[in-house]
Order: C-alpha cells, then sequence, then structure tokens
C-alpha cells in the first residue's frame, strides 16, 4: 500500500517541522498570538480555523500569512500552506521559516524536487545544530524518495509451512441429489470431490525491476515462481504457478500510468490445468504524500488446456483507495466488476458476472512489528441455467485474513497468519469453507 513516500513523510515530517526557531514572532496582533499559542499547545485545527477567518483581510501581511501556512501544514491541509506561504516568499524571499514550511508542504503533495531545493536553500542559509539535524533527515528521506524515479531491481525468496484444512476447496458433502436424474438415490462423490485437509509447505520466489528511460517513462517487469506440497491424502493437490508481468510506465506530477501484459501458468502435480494471458492498464494518482487513489481494466484469455469447454475471457475492471495516518495505521479499501465470457455459446452457465468490494489495515504495534486485517467479498451470478440442478447458479464469497508481520533483522521477515474462506451457492456441490493457517519466513534482497 503506501509507498515510500507515505513512509517517510510520518516518520520525518514531524521531526523537520521542529525546524525552526528561526525567526521570532509578531507581537502586535492579538488574533496571531492567540493562534500562536494554540499551535504550542497542539490545537492547529483550532488556529486554523481562526485564521482563515480573518484570510480576506489580512492576506499579504507576511506575519498573518505564515502563521496561517504553519497552521495549516500542521492540520494536513498543505495545499492551503502552499498558497499562504507562497504569499510570503513573495515579500520576504529569504525567510527561512517560510521556506521550510513550504518544504514540507510540498514533501506533502508529492513535488519531492521543489521540496529538496528548497531545504537546501534553508540548510545553507545556516541554523542551529538541533535544526540542521532535522532538516538533514527529511533531505535523506526526499533522497529515498527520488530514488524511486532510478532503475532498480531486487526480490525475495519466501519459504512456508501451515495446515489447510481444505485443499481442494470442495464441499464437505460425501453424496448430494441432483435434480436432473429425477427424484432418486443421491449422488456419491468421488473422494476427490469432497474436502481434504492436509499439512503442507511452500516456496515462492520473486524477481522484479524498473529502468529508467527517463524521468518520465520507465520499464518494469515481475516474474514470480512458486509451489505448495501437501502430506498424506492431500498431496493429490500439490500445485505450482509461474508467472509473468512486464510492461511500461509513466509518470507526470501526481499521475502514474502503467500499461502490462501478463502470463501466469497454474499446474496441478506437473500438468498445466490453467493458463492465463491478457494486458492490464492502470493509472494511480497520489493526492498527497500519504493517500492514494488507483483505477484498472484488465482484459485476459483463461485456457483450461485439460478442459477447453471451460475456456472463458475475463474482463475486470476497479478502484482502490489507500491512506496512511499520522499514527501509522494504514488502510485500504477498494471494490471491482467484471466478466467471464464463456468462448462456447454451447455452454453459457460457465460464464459468470462478478463483483466485489475489498478492505484492510495494517497497524504497527512496536518498531518491528505490524498486526494486519483484510477481508473481501464477492458475489458471482452466472449465464445460464445449469443443466444437472435446473437452476442459474449463483455465489457468496467471504474472506478474511489475519496475522503480523515481524522484522526481526534487516531484510527479513516473518509472517505468521490465518485466512479463512466460506463460499455459499444456491447450488450446493459449489459451498465449501476453508481455514488455513500458515508461517513465512521471507528474504528480501
Amino acid at each position: 500500500m503506501p509507498n515510500k513516500t507515505f513512509r517517510f513523510f510520518h516518520h520525518f515530517a514531524p521531526l523537520a517541522i521542529t525546524l525552526l526557531p528561526l525567526l521570532g514572532w509578531a507581537q502586535s496582533d492579538p488574533m496571531v498570538q492567540q493562534a500562536r499559542q494554540m499551535i504550542a499547545a497542539g490545537e492547529s485545527q483550532k488556529a486554523f480555523d481562526l485564521l482563515t477567518g480573518s484570510e480576506l483581510e489580512k492576506a499579504g501581511d507576511p506575519d498573518y500569512d505564515l502563521l496561517l501556512g504553519i497552521a495549516a501544514n500542521e492540520a494536513g491541509n498543505h495545499s492551503r500552506a502552499i498558497f499562504a506561504l507562497q504569499r510570503v516568499l513573495a515579500v520576504q524571499p529569504d525567510n527561512p521559516r517560510a521556506k521550510a514550511e513550504m518544504g514540507r508542504a510540498l514533501f506533502a503533495v508529492g513535488d519531492i524536487v521543489a521540496a529538496r531545493k528548497l531545504l537546501l536553500e534553508v540548510k545553507a542559509q545556516g541554523a542551529p545544530d538541533a535544526v540542521l539535524a532535522n532538516i538533514n533527515k527529511l533531505l535523506q528521506a526526499t533522497e529515498l524518495i527520488e530514488s524511486e524515479t532510478r532503475s532498480s531491481w531486487g526480490g525475495f525468496v519466501e519459504a512456508g509451512a501451515g495446515y489447510d484444512t481444505n485443499a481442494n476447496s470442495a464441499t464437505a458433502y460425501s453424496s448430494i441429489y441432483v435434480p436432473a436424474y429425477g427424484p432418486s438415490a443421491p449422488v456419491t462423490l468421488y473422494p476427490s470431490g469432497i474436502k481434504i485437509g492436509g499439512a503442507f509447505a511452500s516456496l515462492l520466489a520473486s524477481v522484479s525491476g524498473r529502468h529508467m528511460i527517463d524521468p518520465r517513462w520507465s520499464l518494469f517487469g515481475t516474474l514470480n515462481v512458486g509451489g505448495q506440497a501437501y502430506n498424506g491424502s492431500a498431496n493429490q493437490f500439490d500445485n505450482s504457478q509461474i508467472g509473468l508481468n512486464a510492461g511500461v510506465g509513466y509518470r507526470v506530477e501526481r499521475n502514474e500510468f502503467l500499461f502490462s501484459a501478463l502470463a501466469i501458468n497454474s499446474m496441478l502435480k506437473s500438468e498445466s490445468i490453467r493458463q492465463q494471458t491478457g494486458l492490464a492498464a492502470e493509472w494511480i494518482y497520489r493526492a498527497d504524500a500519504f493517500s492514494q487513489w488507483g483505477f484498472y481494466g484488465q482484459a485476459s484469455r483463461l485456457g483450461y488446456p485439460q478442459q477447453s469447454i471451460r475456456d472463458v475471457d475475463r474482463y475486470v475492471i476497479g478502484t482502490s483507495y489507500a491512506r496512511q495516518l499520522s499514527s501509522g495505521l494504514q488502510y485500504s479499501a477498494g471494490a471491482y466488476l467484471g466478466e467471464e465470457d464463456e468462448r462456447n455459446a454451447s455452454v453459457p452457465f460457465l460464464g459468470h458476472r462478478l463483483a466485489g468490494v475489498r478492505a484492510g489495515f495494517t497497524q504497527p504495534v512496536s518498531a518491528s512489528t505490524s498486526v494486519f486485517v483484510q477481508a473481501a467479498y464477492e458475489k458471482r451470478r452466472f449465464s445460464g441455467v445449469d443443466p444437472q440442478f435446473l437452476v442459474t447458479r449463483e455465489d457468496w464469497q467471504g474472506n478474511l485474513n489475519l496475522g503480523l508481520v515481524w522484522f526481526p533483522v534487516k531484510a527479513w521477515r516473518i509472517t505468521p497468519q490465518l485466512l479463512f474462506t466460506r463460499t455459499d451457492s444456491n447450488i450446493v456441490i459449489n459451498e465449501y469453507q476453508r481455514t488455513v493457517f500458515s508461517l513465512t519466513a521471507r528474504y528480501q534482497f
């Protein structure tokens, strides 16, 4: 979720803003003095509200505008801070406090280059050691964020183990009634079609990179290879997957546009059971340094080599929002719509429309540990009457994922988590419940 900009802003901004007993405060205006006291008492929103009531009258007074900019920054209204501080710098271009606050505001809205320029100017003007240390920390943050615009690559290797109560995502019933066969005895299911649980081990490796053509255009790609191996009777569901995603990106101001192609091959044992190829497009809008919107679309083909009658064309569009609060809490939410259009017109009951929502949050509980909760819900309505069960199929699926992330040492991450899945359907054979506990260790390079 949040990118480096989010993390560095909330780590360094409070330090950067201690910046600066560099100027005295105006003593003549009682309202300015009252607002100053409010800021000192931690009531920045009240100070901002007090000052904005007189903006039409007092705009252009550098003492008033400077305090308005500080209050707006403290209250999180960085766009208003920029307007007020521009007025200060128009009449006092060397005002170090105004430059520092403007650097803070520009950093918050994502203009890292301009923020860095102003902070370097403040540093060159000279400042007390404590102030200089804070400026240096914020400059380090801008340097790390600017590194996102440089060519880079990295990856991870992750090993895990756990227990899956339903490795084949199957019903718990051993026999069911099939309406197409009439009111006869129930049909007994094959053992492989009934819920089977088992312990498993997993391994996943991922490598990704970005090559910057110029400050706006880039090429990127990610390769993932992984799999799971079960014990006991569940070992018939050993699976693996290899996926490649590659494309081109374009950045301008707060916007980033990504266009990519993808190819994924899923295997059961050593046989390919599903192949997905397609195209995707995404627009990311970073509203400020701690929130972003995403809009995406994907068109792909799902092919089933062992059952080609199931082949479909899949289309999905969606949106997402992510934000990080000053407390460190990160949260996100999203929604999407889509369709799987059957390629064989004789089996309309295999295609469906889908709609879903997702939400989650991550909360740091210490310097090295965070807890997370993720939830998702999807509804699927199929396109034709099922010839065996004589109804139009509808499914409702919910997922809940709980866990924590622990960073014991640099480059290592340990994640215990618990995943609950429940699928309800008006066709009983498609109903199932699944609980997966896993413990993974990841090394990042």
